[in-house]
């Protein structure tokens, strides 16, 4: 089953254009990896400062491998440390949220009940 990814990401004030180059070769080799089939960064019209990595997997698995391969790199120096009050992950994300492509299961049921 797919996995998706949002990440969020705060870069240090005025340096928002400059992390979304930095992240280009970044997004380049992941697409290189085996079950990845997205991974790219977009940038906040609102914020420039704000960007968001949106990653797909093919499964949880390939995430993992991912995840192994990239752990031992430490965050950009661009990347806010105060971002939303969070720590500063190793990843270089400052929140990361992982779901299921595949709908909960009852969840078409709930909704058609909320109408």
């Amino acid at each position: 089953m797919a996995v998706r990814l949002v990440v969020t990401i705060t870069a240090v004030p005025s340096k928002g254009s400059e992390l979304a180059q930095a992240y280009r070769a970044r997004c380049a080799d992941a697409m290189k990896e085996p079950g990845c089939e997205q991974f790219e960064i977009f940038q906040s019209a609102m914020n420039p400062d704000r960007l968001a990595l949106l990653e797909r997997w093919s499964d949880q698995k390939a995430l993992d491998v991912h995840a192994e391969l990239n752990r031992p790199k430490p965050p950009h120096a661009l990347i806010s440390s105060t971002s939303s009050g969070a720590r500063r992950p190793r990843s270089g994300s400052c929140r990361r949220r992982s779901r299921s492509t595949a709908p909960a299961p009852g969840a078409a049921r709930e909704r058609a009940g909320r109408r």
